[in-house]
């Protein structure tokens, strides 16, 4: 049963991820088909940030559901699953803000006060 589970579960989430790719192909081919420079880079921002985020997230089930099951990687389950339920979501609005210009700026002074603390 262990080994049917398994292997339905690859089948599933590796369709998925080919379906995913495909898409971002087709996306691809389309982005680069736009004629003005920053058309292309406002589209590919956007891709960008989803794909780290289904990157994130499809990285995390994989190793949940795909890797094989055993005592010595107890440990490492619980740090994917913590991953996968509490530091995705907590990223995900983040990385999406990181492509307004307002954000990015307020991100920098944060960063450039912290480094100001820092050597002081």
């Amino acid at each position: 049963m262990e080994h049917v589970f398994h292997s339905v579960s690859c089948l599933i989430i590796i369709l998925t991820m080919l379906y995913i790719l495909g898409s971002y192909f087709l996306v691809l081919r389309a982005v680069l088909q736009i004629p003005s420079s920053a058309g292309r880079q406002k589209a590919f921002s956007t891709c960008g940030s989803h794909l780290v985020v289904v990157s994130l997230f499809y990285g995390t089930i994989m190793v949940m559901y795909v890797s094989p099951t055993s005592e010595s990687s107890v440990a490492m389950h619980k740090i994917v699953t913590l991953i996968h339920c509490v530091v995705t979501p907590v990223l995900n609005p983040f990385i999406y803000s990181l492509r307004n210009r307002d954000m990015k700026s307020a991100l920098h002074q944060v960063l450039c006060v912290m480094r100001i603390i820092q050597t002081s």
